[in-house]
């Protein structure tokens, strides 16, 4: 003969008789005859709790697409001047500006003016244009490209592969 024995679910005690099912917080479980008073009092007391409307479908939308990427962009053609922190920095205090009141006159973070002053973040090149036109100096210069003679080009063109390494390590052991 096997007997089936139970536990209450909500105070682990042994259900003597019969036990009953209850839904607590969307959860369902096996209690005994005193925790299902316990919780039949209570749902007396409180108010019925309000059922939320069912959240509309939601929309398939498609993502966004990407912008094309511009052959000639500004950040192809100029860069930022290697002093460009101190050139900031000299002109600020020139006008007679705060690096507060500088921030507020291009737009940005006081902090943002007081990293590119201490020369550790490069100001973006839309930020430096806009840094040119309040402070009336020069921040960007446009890129030039080197030109290697032909006897060094195809060194510059000459990729390492796998190859080359097993043959490097091959020679060495």
């Amino acid at each position: 003969m096997v007997y089936d024995v139970r536990y209450c679910e909500l105070c682990g005690a042994l259900i003597r008789g019969s036990a009953h099912r209850v839904t607590v917080e969307g959860v369902s479980m096996m209690v005994c005859g005193r925790c299902y008073s316990r919780l039949a009092s209570r749902r007396a007391r409180e108010p019925p709790r309000p059922q939320r409307p069912p959240a509309p479908p939601r929309r398939v939308s498609r993502p966004a697409p990407r912008p094309k990427p511009r052959k000639d962009t500004l950040y192809d053609r100029y860069e930022v001047v290697e002093d460009y922190a101190e050139r900031i920095r000299r002109a600020r205090l020139r006008l007679g500006w705060s690096q507060a009141a500088l921030a507020q006159r291009v737009g940005e973070g006081e902090n943002v003016i007081k990293r590119i002053e201490a020369g550790r973040l490069v100001p973006p090149i839309e930020l430096a244009r806009r840094l040119e036109k309040v402070l009336k100096i020069r921040l960007l210069e446009p890129v030039v490209e080197e030109v290697f003679p032909a006897s060094t080009r195809g060194a510059e063109d000459y990729t390492l592969t796998l190859g080359d390494i097993v043959r490097i390590r091959g020679e060495d052991e």
